[in-house]
């Protein structure tokens, strides 16, 4: 922790002022430019790519989406390997505003080809200023750091700034004090207020947001509505357990094992489902339909609209679980009896996987429920944590938020299209916040 202080302090004395927009200056096929074909790069099927030489000014940037390996620096110009037919690329820079491109807006209509070379010009976009807000940060204690949308400031106990309307990422961190870490959204109408307490490590008290603890004597299920829609969050009751496997078959990410404690909170019966989308956003995007079915092909940042437009409607303060949180929900709570699977030793007790889903999402609730009565946590689909990715360490944890730094989301408990060992409860994956694949929902937590 004191090394990221140190670090923090550095950058903040550096940055300044809130990042730029990139905007698409032209894109074309580089006619003369065989770069493509004379370094060809194979995919994983061992397909030739197509490369995107994307010209950008300073060193810096990342790119997601269909990428295939590193990317490469050279001349003022980013080397993009993409797989043939891909069409999304997500770019993210120091000194500007993430952004994802969609090629197909530039007349790819059948996505990149293979042994192809195109030219991706971008610049700083000159349009009309983007409409702003004030976010008001007070918190205690007065010498911590505070981080929103990646970029680092110190305000002796109050930052105020002026961003752009829209969700904002924020993480305040302080030397011997446990993180807190959250989204807010500013709208048009007034300026938001946060304000946040850090406690020492090893105190019990809890963040007001992430990790609320329902009082003592509450249901253990409690129902709510919206938009005439009915969902039930599950009370789980905190305690210590050991996360990860021991298992040396068991993918590297998943080790070393480690204790963590957490405090009570609630987490939902069932995986969010396409009614209640539908009754918080009023339109459904996913690519198998059915109100019962969970929704699929959202992102880690279309949830997070999701849950600040069922905030708003429910005065509540729903969210995504812990990676940690998820985990422990997913073996049983304090009620575990060791299951490989959420629920059973038997996979196809408890879950659609790639062997019985016939290439599909199916109805939540059809299979067994695990020791908390918790439904599909383990199959049809994966579902978004709020942590960043990061690996393991033997430390004793309490109540963790995961890293605080990187760009990559976890999301846990394997898919209709996943096989057996992908399904494992312990088993973790990562993604960029803006990915949506058909198999990609979500399970709320309060």
């Amino acid at each position: 922790m004191k090394q990221i202080i140190l670090s923090l302090l550095c950058w903040a004395s550096a940055l300044s002022g809130y990042a730029q927009r990139l905007a698409v200056e032209s894109f074309a096929v580089a006619v003369s430019d065989l770069s493509a074909s004379v370094n060809t790069r194979l995919d994983r099927n061992q397909n030739p790519c197509g490369l995107v030489k994307v010209q950008l000014v300073g060193a810096g940037a990342t790119f997601e989406g269909n990428v295939v390996g590193d990317v490469a620096y050279k001349n003022n110009e980013y080397w993009v390997y993409m797989n043939q037919g891909a069409y999304l690329l997500n770019i993210s820079h120091p000194n500007f505003l993430p952004m994802e491109i969609n090629l197909r807006n530039y007349g790819l209509a059948d996505g990149i080809r293979q042994k192809t070379t195109y030219k991706l010009v971008l610049a700083e976009l000159r349009s009309p200023d983007v409409p702003q807000q004030t976010l008001i940060i007070n918190y205690s204690p007065a010498h911590a750091i505070v981080i929103v949308d990646s970029k680092t400031y110190q305000g002796n106990g109050r930052v105020e700034l002026t961003l752009p309307i829209g969700s904002h990422d924020y993480q305040i961190v302080a030397g011997g004090y446990g993180a807190a870490e959250g989204t807010v959204k500013l709208n048009s109408e007034s300026p938001r207020t946060i304000t946040e307490t850090l406690h020492r490590n090893g105190e019990p008290a809890v963040r007001q947001t992430l990790l609320a603890t329902p009082d003592a004597g509450k249901k253990e299920v409690e129902t709510f509505k919206v938009g005439g829609i009915s969902f039930k969050m599950v009370h789980v009751e905190g305690g210590s357990f050991q996360m990860g496997c021991r298992d040396t078959t068991a993918f590297s990410d998943e080790r070393p094992v480690h204790q963590v404690t957490l405090s009570s909170y609630y987490i939902g019966e069932t995986e969010v489902t396409q009614e209640l989308w539908h009754a918080v956003m009023g339109k459904n995007r996913s690519n198998f339909n059915g109100i019962n079915l969970p929704v699929d092909k959202v992102s880690w940042k279309s949830c997070q609209e999701f849950i600040d437009a069922l905030n708003e409607k429910t005065g509540k303060n729903f969210r995504l679980p812990t990676e940690a949180e998820w985990e422990y929900a997913a073996r049983g709570g304090n009620r575990s009896k060791g299951y490989l699977f959420s629920g059973s030793n038997n996979i196809d007790d408890v879950a659609w996987y790639r062997i019985n889903s016939d290439g599909r999402t199916h109805p939540v609730k059809q299979k067994k429920p695990n020791e908390l009565g918790l439904y599909d946590m383990t199959g049809n689909v994966w579902e978004w944590c709020q942590d960043r990715y990061d690996g393991y360490d033997e430390s004793v944890q309490e109540n963790p938020i995961g890293s605080l730094q990187g760009s990559r989301r976890v999301y846990r408990g394997g898919s209709y299209d996943d096989d057996k060992k992908d399904c494992r409860l312990t088993r973790r994956e990562k993604e960029s916040v803006r990915e949506r694949e058909n198999f990609f929902g979500l399970r709320l937590a309060l």
